[in-house]
């Protein structure tokens, strides 16, 4: 069992920059490629923000959503017995419940490797507290476990889940602090709990991830119009093609680098060309075509017109002759 964590879907789209949406798409193609291989992968958080759904099926990233917080009470109680007074006797900061030590958790854990050396205090707060009851929630509740309200071994979910958080590069201190607060408060918390986090994105223009997708959208509709000899945005028929091949753009160019690796966009128009090689639009392109070519062999054998390929085996490819 995968819990796949990816928090820059807890925000509202407009907020979301490139590095974030970047961990996104990650966290999309990840868990596809988990439930592949037959894992049994639970994504968090479920979006809430309505906007934000909109813009995830503008993407066809298919993400759960959900209209209420996870109960926080039994984390509550756990929190307050481990809080740290205010400093000097101060009071807290409005939503701020108090401060946490986390150094002695990674010393318990022995999992000091990989971990920023400068995580010690954490400021507790409720939006954290609902976090942590999100996850929690999940990991308890998994889907197809049996019955509600069955008891489970002490251990059980601990040991049988790995917990995987997709994260920014500007996320991941934060996100090394949720995870041993996670360990502190929880007792049946995943033992494993492993970070991708994905690199920087660069571009010539501060764009966030809205605003990069109505470009690509505008230079796919233009690319277009260019190649067809007449205005196409406006026509319904091709409305859903082009939103298909601004996804297919962005995920193209958002996933063809290492996570980790920087990731440099060329925004210009001429960066979705057909004629390039590095392009989505012109690896989507020369499949359609490839695809074109297939299929009309396939009508044209059917006819009569072409025999059966012959097994790949009897080929002669020394016959092939570069030119």
């Amino acid at each position: 069992r995968v819990l796949l964590h990816c928090p820059a879907l807890r925000g509202a789209p407009g907020a979301l920059r490139l590095s974030q949406l970047r961990a996104v798409l990650v966290a999309d193609h990840l868990a596809r490629a988990l439930r592949a291989h037959g894992a049994s992968v639970r994504l968090v958080p479920a979006v809430r923000d309505p906007h934000m759904r909109t813009f995830l099926q503008q993407l066809r990233v298919d993400w759960p959503a959900a209209s209420e917080n996870a109960a926080t009470g039994a984390l509550r109680n756990l929190l307050l017995a481990e809080l740290s007074p205010a400093p000097d006797g101060g009071a807290l900061p409005p939503g701020v419940l108090g401060t946490v030590c986390l150094k002695e958790v990674m010393r318990e854990r022995g999992c000091t490797a990989g971990y920023d050396p400068n995580v010690d205090k954490c400021l507790v707060t409720e939006d954290l507290l609902c976090v942590l009851a999100e996850l929690q929630a999940a990991v308890r509740h998994w889907p197809g476990d049996g019955p509600p309200g069955l008891a489970t071994a002490p251990d059980a979910d601990a040991d049988g889940c790995m917990a995987l958080h997709v994260v920014s590069c500007e996320e991941e201190f934060q996100q090394q602090k949720l995870d041993l607060l996670w360990w502190k408060l929880d007792e049946q918390a995943p033992r494993t709990q492993k970070h991708l986090v994905c690199g920087p994105v660069k571009a010539a223009s501060a764009l966030m991830a809205p605003e990069y997708y109505e470009l690509r959208q505008a230079q796919v509709c233009k690319a277009a119009a260019l190649k067809r000899g007449r205005e196409l945005s406006q026509d319904p028929t091709w409305t859903e093609v082009f939103s298909v091949l601004s996804a297919a753009t962005i995920k193209f160019e958002m996933l063809s680098t290492a996570p980790q690796s920087q990731l440099l966009l060329a925004l210009a128009d001429g960066s979705i060309s057909t004629k390039g090689t590095k392009s989505g639009t012109f690896v989507m392109y020369n499949c359609a075509r490839l695809a074109t070519l297939f299929e009309g062999y396939k009508h044209s054998r059917e006819q009569g017109l072409y025999p059966t390929f012959p097994p790949v085996s009897s080929l002669d490819f020394s016959l092939l002759q570069d030119e």
